[in-house]
């Protein structure tokens, strides 16, 4: 009987002992899974913390010492925005509220912290909801990362931003102002030399007339500099205004190209056009057009050699019009085509240094094709010549509308302003031009100074107290001898300009394309 019982005690033992064994196995385990978590906390760059679900740290590691001056029991107990001034004290609980209403992830809130020195200390904070086991939200867990030396580099870095962008307005006008003082003068030396050359103020010997020639060659060259200045430091203010009208861009190259004849000409090159048959209507500032193709041949003349060719050609391309101006010159290399429309850039003056540019013309064809809403590039091999190519929205021009009495046909307006394609409304009635008003929304309004029971400013009046959006330009047509009271200022607050009933179709046709400048 005592062996029986002796047995089972020992069988009892050993059952305990091999629990003990597996419990202190299973201690060291999680001392070990401790020791890792510990290390891996301490070797991370981030704090790690776990909330409850009001924001309340219940655990955090090691590393907020690190990064707050805190101890991980001095952390434990206090809110999220304990530590954050007030406005960022509002703004994160208010971001905490909306994320854990809905149990959603915290990801990327960034605050300012104040450090037990006193310091201020930039966390960015991303976490996941812990959920119990009916999914009630229970709290938090989550990692702080301590970005202060990020974003005081940003800060530093805005700040040198804001240095530069001041510089550079300061430089632009600078040579804004510079260029406009220098016109004077060089228009002046201009203006003599060639009254010397062309012997209005006496004979001049052979030599001197070379020597002169010479001087006015330099002249202009100045001057086609002191423009390019001007303008492009009108583009970099965003200073520049489109005056659109409805152009043929056939027709354009075409005049472009014969310009060009003689000049490429004397120089051995043969310069010709390749454009669709019919008319390619747009509605674009052909000034502006004109100079962007002026640029770009320019160029390509000055990098072509006697026996080269340049094309000049257009195509419809869906809702684009394909530009391009090709030449057999001497190329761009691959590495300088991604600096080939920065300013004062010349590639190519190796091959040809008597006959250089300004370094601008591209920069401003550039300026001149993102203001028309296109873009431009390249393509280039070295020895075999540059294609440049440009696009342009086709654009429909826009609608007028012209509000008459009975006794003022709209017939002269139209009749001035037929040739550039605007899509005219006409009415005599007030409230359906209210009403095309709000349908049409047109770009601009013209209107006489007085009608029967009332005058151009009650119309504009009730015409913006119907439609709050309404933006367009008013032209009013005013009468020399109109009953005094009526404002005949032009209004820039509210856009409205006043003219002279009288005046000539082609000045109205001006300041209709000047109030539609954009």
């Amino acid at each position: 009987m005592v062996d029986k019982h002796a047995f089972e005690l020992e069988k009892i033992n050993e059952q305990l002992r091999l629990e003990v064994a597996e419990l202190r196995w299973k201690e060291e385990a999680l001392r070990e899974s401790e020791k890792r978590f510990r290390n891996i906390a301490l070797s991370m760059v981030v704090w790690i913390w776990e909330t409850d679900e009001k924001g309340v740290y219940t655990y955090c590691s090691e590393r907020v010492q690190d990064i707050l001056g805190y101890t991980p029991d001095e952390m434990t107990g206090r809110n999220f925005i304990d530590l954050m001034p007030p406005k960022a004290a509002q703004r994160f609980q208010k971001e905490f509220n909306e994320v854990s209403e809905n149990k959603k992830i915290i990801k990327d809130f960034e605050n300012w912290n104040l450090h037990k020195n006193g310091s201020h200390i930039c966390l960015v904070t991303n976490g996941v909801p812990i959920l119990d086991e009916d999914g009630e939200l229970k709290g938090y867990r989550g990692v702080h990362k301590d970005i202060t030396e990020q974003k005081r580099a940003e800060e530093a870095l805005k700040e040198a931003n804001r240095k530069l962008k001041k510089f550079d307005r300061l430089k632009s006008d600078f040579v804004s102002m510079v260029s406009h003082e220098i016109r004077t003068p060089i228009t002046i030396m201009r203006e003599g030399i060639s009254l010397c050359l062309d012997g209005i103020i006496g004979e001049i010997t052979t030599t001197q007339k070379e020597v002169l020639a010479d001087t006015l060659e330099h002249i202009d060259r100045l001057v086609r500099l002191v423009t390019d200045l001007l303008d492009l430091s009108k583009i970099e203010e965003g200073k520049i205004e489109l005056r659109r009208s409805l152009v043929d861009l056939c027709e354009i190259v075409k005049k472009i190209q014969k310009n060009f004849e003689k000049y490429a000409h004397d120089k051995d090159i043969c310069i010709y056009s390749n454009v669709p048959s019919q008319p390619l209507h747009n509605y674009v500032d052909k000034d502006k057009i004109i100079q962007i193709f002026h640029n770009l041949i320019n160029n390509a003349i000055r990098h072509t050699k006697p026996g080269g060719k340049i094309k000049i050609q257009i195509e419809e391309k869906h809702d684009l019009v394909l530009c391009c101006v090709s030449d057999t010159g001497v190329g761009i290399s691959e590495e300088n085509l991604t600096r080939l429309f920065s300013k004062f850039e010349q590639f190519g003056q190796k091959e040809d240094p008597e006959n250089k540019g300004t370094g601008l013309g591209l920069a401003i064809a550039k300026g001149l094709v993102d203001k028309h809403g296109g873009e431009i590039w390249a393509e280039s091999e070295l020895g075999k010549g540059t294609i440049f190519y440009f696009t342009l929205k086709k654009v429909s021009p826009p609608s007028i509308l012209v509000f008459h009495d009975r006794q003022s046909p709209s017939n002269r307006i139209k009749n001035a302003l037929k040739g550039d394609g605007y899509h005219m409304i006409e009415t005599s009635d007030l409230e359906e031009m209210v009403d095309l008003t709000q349908k049409r929304m047109p770009s601009l309004i013209i209107l006489n100074a007085r009608y029967e029971h009332m005058d151009a400013l009650d119309v504009i009046e009730q015409l913006k107290q119907e439609n709050k959006d309404l933006q367009n330009p008013f032209l009013v047509l005013n009468q020399n001898n109109h009953p005094e009271g009526l404002v005949r200022r032009d209004d820039r607050k509210n856009d409205i300009c006043f003219i002279d009933k009288s005046i000539t179709g082609e000045a109205l046709k001006e300041k209709v394309m000047d109030l539609l400048a954009v």
